[in-house]
């Protein structure tokens, strides 16, 4: 994969593997009918931005954002990520995010067909389904975005 200008080098694990603060769930059924959601949860926690960050080096103490435009006076760093924090990080609040979801939906455990993961890696999903206490044979599957949404 190419390497991302914004500085996320897709050869190194400590800025490829893991990505993101926050976590979400959203609990879905096949249907016919105009709606398939049953019910979500989102969290977001910007307390762990030592553990993944892209720093902006300003010049002439220009912000990355001035007056509304991206300020040409500077440069974003490179993606700097402590990967163990934010793999704990992510096996912590995925099953918290997906318990909530299923008890507001109303639903058990015993309801998931599937997990399905965006961009988390096989480590991530397993030690997530093993937290959740999911039935054994529930399948886990990984979305991944192509890297020019990164």
């Amino acid at each position: 994969m190419p390497d991302s200008p914004m500085g996320v080098f897709h050869g190194c694990a400590g800025s490829c593997i893991l990505f993101g603060d926050g976590s979400g769930a959203v609990l879905m059924e096949a249907t016919d009918g105009p709606c398939a959601m049953l019910g979500f949860r989102m969290h977001s926690d910007g307390n762990g931005q030592k553990s993944l960050n892209c720093n902006f080096d300003a010049r002439d103490n220009f912000k990355p954002m001035d007056e509304g435009t991206a300020s040409s006076l500077g440069a974003y760093r490179n993606v700097h990520m402590i990967g163990q924090d934010v793999y704990k990080f992510a096996v912590k609040s995925v099953p918290t995010v997906i318990d909530e979801a299923l008890e507001v939906s109303g639903l058990q455990k015993s309801d998931v067909d599937w997990l399905v993961m965006h961009q988390a890696n096989q480590r991530i999903m397993d030690a997530c389904a093993a937290r959740l206490e999911l039935p054994k044979g529930v399948p886990a599957a990984r979305l991944s975005l192509p890297p020019a949404c990164l």
